[in-house]
């Protein structure tokens, strides 16, 4: 039996600011790894990711360290998806260079879903 309380096809969802794009995307996680439709318990998890561009006309690359699996599932409202998503953006360096120094901050997020203020 599948476990239908908590899942939901999930279509990426990407926002851009400037050269940065972040992307919400469901990638088969789940509370223990790979998320098990079977276990009642399990629930699918969202990851967001960041890349970055030089200017408008190169290709997007992701950065480094900046892909993290959240305690949000995929019937998370889009509308609190997109809040989340621009808080993250925010919490960015605003420069055109690549950002630097981003890594702990975006570990942070990863926590998104699990604490009780989410």
């Amino acid at each position: 039996m599948q476990n239908q309380k908590n899942y939901q096809e999930f279509q990426d969802l990407e926002m851009i600011r400037g050269n940065i794009k972040l992307v919400w995307e469901h990638l088969g996680e789940g509370q223990e790894g790979d998320y098990d439709p079977t276990d009642p318990t399990d629930q699918p998890l969202l990851r967001f990711s960041i890349f970055w561009r030089e200017n408008e006309s190169a290709e997007w690359e992701e950065l480094g360290d900046s892909s993290y699996c959240t305690g949000l599932v995929t019937n998370t409202p889009e509308t609190k998806l997109k809040a989340y998503g621009e808080k993250i953006l925010e919490s960015l360096p605003t420069t055109q260079d690549k950002p630097i120094g981003y890594r702990r901050r975006l570990q942070a997020w990863s926590w998104l879903g699990i604490t009780k203020e989410d």
